[in-house]
């Protein structure tokens, strides 16, 4: 997982301290790097690097610090604060603290640091030299073969927009095609459906009234059968007393009814009502308090008791099985059914009597030119979605020349010790305990964020789940250098916000042309060396 200015950074440095050194002759003070080595000048008198004071050339690595910032004493372990420059020939240079110097331990791979011999060290820079060129060769490899495989994405990227820009040039005509005969085809349903409404309406009109004039007769039944029930003297009239005589109108509950109750249900007092005042009047008053009489229905009488049937003997066998094989169980199912309540049979008054034909006929012309533009509707809704989708992609960046495109539509996932984290570019970050359980949001793409010098180096996902008593989550993906496409890691460095790094072939860049002619010659340093 490298980038590829990292790799050729690493060559171009191991060229640089491992080759270069071997054409330098002027000498410098032990303990100076090659780019510090003009500011000491045997014979000439030194300044202090920070400017602080000039002293005797002799008096540098004299084991006596004269420079506040220890720089002439950059050999010794005078100074604490003095820094030795390890030449490291065949490997890299490296800076220690002067507090290292002759400490009996090797820091140095040419152990030039312990260069009074009290411990004798081991060069091992040729070795580690060896095993860095090695390393580095090896990244230089997989950065080409990253290269090599992006420059296929780059070219499926660019060969699916061109296909992209090339359908949506068909489909724009189309659209506008499909378009204005959906515009007509509107224009002719409204035709259609206004008579078909008016007729309809004049139809359902119709029948509420009949269902009204039909509720209005059922009512008056109602009224001349419970005026029927009050006028118990049978003289074609109701009296405050035959009112009195019913239980249901003791709205106070004291067992009697007077005739101010009769009064107060009526709104007013009434000495007799004929069946015209009451139905017309009173009836719709008292119709919620009036319980009509109820039907008393007789239960059947118990059947008579049967004289105990003796059991079969050998005599009565034979002949009867035969009458057994004339019973006939769907005899016994119908006995059952007729226990069972049967619903009530629909009367003409639940549904409303069919259209007229000349009304059946204009809704058969608006159904068809519904049905008509239905199609129209929905053939012009795929092409618009179909477009709207292409200049969605067509708008989405996906890296420089699309290097990114193959990994649209496509998900990673990388298990550690407790979670499944999910990466879907371009759309969402999320994470599952590994056991299972519910997926938790860690935020959706939003922007390109850069990771050094690559400006489409990390995706930033945001506003996923909100942590409670915190922010909502979030989650950062860095790309690296490979050549398959991978979620490596992840991490929660702060609460709620995620790291991941994904390597992939998208994320490795060209070597620089002259790579070639400046990478590291093995055989050539090592016969130097």
């Amino acid at each position: 997982m490298f980038t590829a200015r990292r790799i050729m950074a690493s060559l171009l440095l191991a060229f640089c301290v491992i080759v270069l050194p071997v054409f330098a002759s002027e000498p410098i003070p032990r303990g100076v790097s090659r780019a510090k080595g003009s500011f000491y000048k045997a014979g000439v008198p030194f300044k202090c690097l920070d400017g602080s004071q000039t002293i005797p050339f002799d008096q540098i690595n004299d084991d006596y610090c004269d420079c506040a910032d220890g720089s002439d004493e950059p050999g010794t372990s005078a100074c604490r604060n003095g820094r030795f420059y390890c030449v490291n020939k065949g490997y890299k240079p490296e800076s220690i603290p002067s507090s290292r110097v002759s400490d009996g331990i090797c820091d140095c791979c040419d152990g030039s640091d312990e260069y009074d011999q009290k411990v004798k060290c081991e060069n091992t820079c040729i070795e580690l030299g060896r095993s860095m060129r090695e390393e580095m060769l090896a990244m230089k490899k997989l950065v080409e073969e990253g290269y090599r495989i992006r420059s296929e994405y780059a070219a499926q990227g660019k060969t699916a927009k061109l296909e992209k820009q090339e359908q949506l040039v068909s489909l724009g005509p189309k659209r506008e095609v499909l378009g204005q005969t959906k515009d007509e085809l509107m224009l002719k349903k409204e035709a259609a459906e206004q008579p078909e409404k008016a007729a309809k309406e004049v139809h359902e009109a119709w029948w509420k009234e009949q269902k009204a004039i039909r509720e209005a007769e059922k009512e008056k039944a109602k009224a001349a059968e419970a005026f029927a029930q009050l006028d118990t003297n049978q003289d074609n009239l109701v009296s405050m007393a035959e009112m009195q005589a019913r239980a249901e109108f003791d709205t106070n509950g004291d067992g009697t009814v007077s005739e101010e109750e009769v009064t107060i249900l009526l709104t007013e007092a009434v000495d007799t009502m004929d069946l015209a005042q009451f139905t017309d009047t009173y009836w719709e008053l008292i119709k919620k308090v009036y319980k009509p009489p109820v039907v008393e229905v007789q239960e059947p009488a118990p059947p008579a008791p049967t004289e105990a049937v003796p059991p079969p003997t050998e005599a009565t066998t034979g002949d009867d099985e035969d009458d057994d094989s004339d019973f006939d169980e769907d005899d016994f199912d119908e006995g059952d059914d007729d226990n069972e309540e049967a619903p009530p049979p629909p009367t003409e008054d639940n549904f409303m009597p069919a259209y007229p034909e000349e009304t059946q006929v204009l809704m058969s012309v608006a159904d068809a030119a519904r049905e008509e533009y239905n199609k129209a509707e929905k053939e012009y809704n795929e092409v618009d979605r179909e477009i709207q989708d292409i200049e969605k992609f067509l708008a989405q960046d996906l890296g420089p020349d699309d290097v990114f495109y193959p990994l649209r539509d496509q998900c990673y996932e990388y298990t550690d010790r407790e979670y499944t984290y999910k990466f879907c570019p371009f759309e969402k970050a999320t994470q599952k305990p590994k056991d299972g359980g519910t997926e938790t949001s860690l935020g959706t793409f939003t922007k390109w964020e850069a990771n050094g010098d690559d400006s489409y180096g990390s995706m930033k996902f945001e506003k996923g789940l909100h942590c409670w008593n915190g922010p909502d989550r979030s989650a950062s993906v860095k790309f690296m250098c490979g050549t398959e496409n991978k979620l490596a890691n992840g991490a929660e460095p702060n609460r709620c916000e995620y790291t991941f790094e994904f390597t992939t072939p998208a994320a490795c860049h060209s070597l620089p042309d002259d790579s070639e002619s400046e990478q590291l010659d093995v055989e050539h340093v090592h016969t130097e060396l």
